[in-house]
């Protein structure tokens, strides 16, 4: 533990083998109170060293946690405590991981990650459209702004949860690449009406078709829309 880092505000420790371990040992170190972003993707991490690491009460100034590429799990998720590690988390990026409709339920419990404002779960198992509504309707999420939910295959049911839910009204950007959504999955998304401050909407490689994109196009709730991405439709 050196003295002379105690002022540190970012660290990217991308790629390089640290495991849980290493985790383990960031999560405990009493010289990064002043850390604000911290990168350990890629770092054949498991749950274990997740939950080290969100329940590190070490880490108090730490608002940009990116642990994508790992080997996270969601069973393991169950062990997050709502106890005062990272009381200032605003970004999670949990892309690329093994994280099932399970552990979205898990996360979601924890009242602690009501600080943050985007959740990136890009890329991992199905999470299937039941953990999407109840993603939608959690209050924890009330303040999110920014959701990636690319390549989950989530369907009509999903959209009209993520359209329609007050809890997600403050989102400004949504990713919903990848999820095989058909013009009846856009239409709902459109009806919905509560993402009323949705400035970024990417629906790439779907297959929402000339009635969703119409549905998307007459909507007055995306009347501050600015950037719609509709690439492989």
């Amino acid at each position: 533990t050196s003295p002379h880092i105690t002022q540190l505000t970012s660290l990217n420790v991308y790629y390089n083998h640290l495991g849980d371990e290493g985790a383990h040992h960031l999560a405990s170190a009493e010289i990064f109170e002043q850390l604000q972003t911290l990168n350990i993707g890629f770092n054949h991490l498991t749950s274990e060293g997740f939950i080290a690491l969100v329940n590190s009460e070490r880490l108090p100034s730490l608002t940009n946690l990116s642990i994508a590429a790992n080997h996270i799990e969601s069973d393991g998720l169950q062990g997050i405590s709502d106890a005062s590690g990272l009381p200032t988390l605003q970004v999670l990026d949990l892309g690329n991981n093994r994280i099932t409709a399970m552990g979205v339920c898990a996360l979601l419990k924890v009242t602690r990650f009501e600080t943050l404002l985007t959740l990136n779960l890009r890329h991992g198992k199905s999470i299937q459209d039941g953990a999407v509504q109840r993603l939608a309707s959690s209050p924890n999420m009330r303040n999110l702004q920014r959701l990636d939910l690319t390549n989950h295959k989530i369907g009509e049911d999903s959209t009209r949860a993520l359209g329609s839910n007050p809890h997600l009204s403050n989102l400004r950007v949504l990713n919903l690449a990848e999820n095989k959504l058909t013009e009846q999955g856009a239409q709902a998304l459109a009806a919905g009406g509560a993402l009323s401050k949705l400035t970024v909407l990417n629906l790439n490689k779907n297959s929402v078709g000339d009635a969703g994109v119409e549905a998307i196009a007459h909507a007055e709730c995306f009347e501050h829309l600015h950037t719609l991405q509709l690439d492989e439709n």
